[in-house]
């Protein structure tokens, strides 16, 4: 079931991706996650992982001394990939919050295209 607690935010203007705090905590607080989009599910997808896994995002940095926060990215280049892969589903838009929910047998997070709210 989707939920408002479980979140990922972005902002295109400002190249921020938010990942919610909940979330995150639902994963265990993870050092390194993979932010991944599947075309077919039209879904975002958070999964938590090592860094010997490819494309892994360091997030460990930012838990270290606020363990159990919410997690901000700025990527000009990520969310440029993120725009071009979502087939125009960010267009026209400044903002928008996606609500999740946790996949416990993948340790990951999924949020999907048709949860978007904002603009």
């Amino acid at each position: 079931m989707l939920s408002s607690n479980i979140g990922l935010s972005f902002s295109i203007k400002r190249n921020q991706i938010l990942i919610y705090k909940h979330g995150l905590k639902q994963l265990g607080n993870p050092a390194y996650i993979q932010l991944l989009y599947n075309p077919t599910a039209r879904a975002f997808i958070i999964k938590s992982c090592d860094q010997h896994t490819p494309d892994y995002i360091y997030i460990g940095k930012y838990l270290i001394n606020n363990p159990g926060a919410s997690v901000v990215l700025y990527s000009k280049t990520l969310m440029l990939r993120i725009c071009s892969s979502v087939g125009g589903a960010f267009d026209n838009i400044d903002y928008c919050k996606l609500e999740g929910e946790v996949l416990s047998d993948e340790n990951a997070l999924i949020f999907p295209l048709s949860s978007q709210t904002g603009g």
